[in-house]
């Protein structure tokens, strides 16, 4: 009996063993298939959480250029940028910045009191203002003297730097360089009271003109009357010649406010050159000077106005005359040159110094206490209408000679203007 309840016992033993072997075994075939699917989620984390980590370097890559693009344009602006926090630190200061207010070149240290960098600066009061006053939009102009003696003037504008809650973190400073804006309004000012004399000048000369052909008819009649002898011939010659002048510096400022297009027409040259010598004879002859002529004995004809061109030719003998001594010559030559007219007016004056040659046909530019700066100016602009040139040559102490080139009508004209006379 004993035996076989041992045999039973062990019997149920195997069979417990069996099953706690058949349990085992379901879990370890459940921790396998649990391990299997833990990995299978740790490598989808780690691919997850490596693009997510390529995403992010992107992201910062792509922060960084934007901010290194924003920055060049910042440190490209031609305006001033200054930030500045609501306790008066300096958050950002671009290259203009730097340049317009005097600060040392390269970076600008950033989260000290702007006063300690540019406290003694003009802006200073407009910073100081605008930090107890942020909310309120402020501008202001200064003036300020850089090395040199050069000014520089500055504009500069101020308002308030708001976050997403519509909290004030500081201050935005603009800086303008407007010295070349106020030189342009100056200078159109200047421009504009120019005009209105200019103006008022050829109202006048249109007044005084008048009166000065009667003064000079009347003038000529008592000096024909008294044959230019006597106290009265000598006072009437006088009043001839001073008119002469006068008049021709009213032409000349007509024709410089004028600025009229010529009315072109053949136009006889020797008998053009030698009118204008007759009308200017009477000063050449008081001031005793030596006149010689040199005509070419052919006719020259050129397509031109008549007016006008013997302005020029007044204006380059007036100038020769104002550069000569009591008593000097001229020389007035008339020829062709290479096809084309050639008129040249030559005194034995003072000369003009090379760095005036570049000058002289500039309005208002006259080394004579007696000139207006008018008459070259006048001439140069009046040939380039008839599409001449001017030459120039002069030598200081000894002299100068002005040659008017023009173009010349061809040989059958002038023949036609031979056969019309």
């Amino acid at each position: 009996m004993v035996g076989a309840a041992n045999l039973s016992e062990q019997k149920q033993n195997i069979e417990l063993l069996m099953q706690a072997f058949s349990r085992f075994t379901e879990a370890s075939t459940s921790l396998e298939a649990a391990y299997q699917e833990l990995q299978h989620k740790a490598d989808q984390l780690s691919i997850e959480l490596e693009q997510a980590n390529r995403q992010l370097q992107l992201n910062l890559a792509e922060k960084e250029r934007v901010k290194n693009y924003l920055h060049n344009i910042l440190e490209s602006l031609a305006n001033g940028v200054l930030v500045i926090d609501t306790d008066g630190q300096m958050k950002l200061c671009n290259r203009a910045a730097c340049a317009l207010l005097g600060i040392s070149e390269g970076p600008v240290a950033t989260d000290i009191s702007v006063k300690e960098i540019i406290g003694s600066h003009p802006i200073y009061r407009l910073i100081d203002e605008s930090l107890v006053n942020p909310r309120t939009q402020t501008e202001m102009e200064m003036e300020i003297a850089r090395d040199g003696g050069r000014s520089l003037i500055l504009s500069a504008s101020s308002s308030p730097v708001i976050d997403s809650e519509e909290q004030i973190k500081g201050i935005n400073i603009i800086i303008r360089d407007i010295t070349k804006l106020r030189e342009l309004e100056q200078q159109s000012k200047r421009a504009e009271r120019l005009s209105a004399m200019g103006e008022m000048a050829v109202e006048l000369a249109h007044e005084i003109r008048n009166p000065l052909g009667s003064i000079e008819l009347f003038a000529s009649l008592l000096n024909k009357q008294m044959k230019g002898e006597g106290p009265a011939g000598q006072w009437a010659q006088q009043i001839v010649v001073g008119v002469r002048s006068l008049n021709n510096i009213i032409s000349n400022m007509l024709a410089f406010s004028r600025a009229a297009e010529p009315q072109l027409a053949p136009v006889n040259l020797l008998d053009l050159v030698d009118e204008t010598i007759s009308f200017i004879e009477p000063i050449i002859r008081q001031r005793r000077i030596k006149l010689k002529r040199e005509f070419v004995d052919e006719l020259i004809f050129i397509n031109g106005d008549r007016e006008m061109l013997k302005q020029v030719f007044l204006n380059l003998l007036f100038n020769g005359l104002q550069a000569l001594p009591e008593e000097g010559a001229l020389s007035v030559t008339v020829g062709i040159r290479q096809g084309f007219a050639q008129v040249s007016i030559e005194d034995t004056g003072v000369g003009i110094a090379p760095e005036n040659l570049k000058r002289i046909f500039d309005p208002f530019f006259t080394t004579s206490r007696r000139g207006t700066g008018l008459g070259l100016s006048v001439a140069h602009r009046i040939i380039k209408q008839h599409a001449g040139e001017i030459e120039v040559k002069s030598e200081v102490g000894k002299g100068s000679t002005f040659t008017v080139i023009i173009p010349r009508q061809g040989k059958a004209a002038t023949e036609l203007q031979r056969a019309q006379r």
